[in-house]
Formats: structure tokens, C-alpha cells, sequence
């Protein structure tokens, strides 16, 4: 039978699985700007907003900015 806490971890599980889904798709977002993919055919490929598209790419680029210095590794 399952328990409150079996719930809780449940709702724990799901709730990460979908930031780290929201996670992939801003790197991905931000991949795509860098790489020079038009705006207007990721709003085309997704349905989202220009303002939708902009914010997703800003935290994807916000979190490829937090993960470029742990690549560099210690300083010399």
C-alpha cells in the first residue's frame, strides 16, 4: 500500500524529471542561437512566443555561462 511519504516522493520525482526536462530544452534553445538558427523557425518548430523563445534562450545561455567556468577546471 502505498504511503503519504510514497506520494511525496512521487510528486518529488516528477516535479524533477520535469525541471531538468525545462533544463535541456533552454541548452538546447541557447544551441540554437549560437548556432545561428533564425528565431522565427524556432517559433515555427515550437508554437511558442517571440517573448517565450527569448526567455527560454536567455536561461539556457544563463546556463551554459554557470557551466563554462566547472569546464575550464582549476586555474593555473
Amino acid at each position: 500500500m502505498l504511503t503519504k511519504e510514497d506520494m511525496k516522493q512521487v510528486r518529488k520525482d516528477h516535479d524533477d524529471a520535469y525541471a531538468e526536462a525545462d533544463r535541456q530544452r533552454a541548452l538546447a534553445f541557447a544551441q540554437a542561437d549560437a548556432e545561428g538558427l533564425a528565431q522565427k523557425d524556432v517559433i515555427d518548430a515550437t508554437g511558442y512566443s517571440r517573448e517565450t523563445v527569448r526567455r527560454i534562450t536567455r536561461e539556457g545561455q544563463r546556463l551554459l555561462a554557470e557551466q563554462a567556468p566547472a569546464e575550464k577546471g582549476p586555474a593555473e
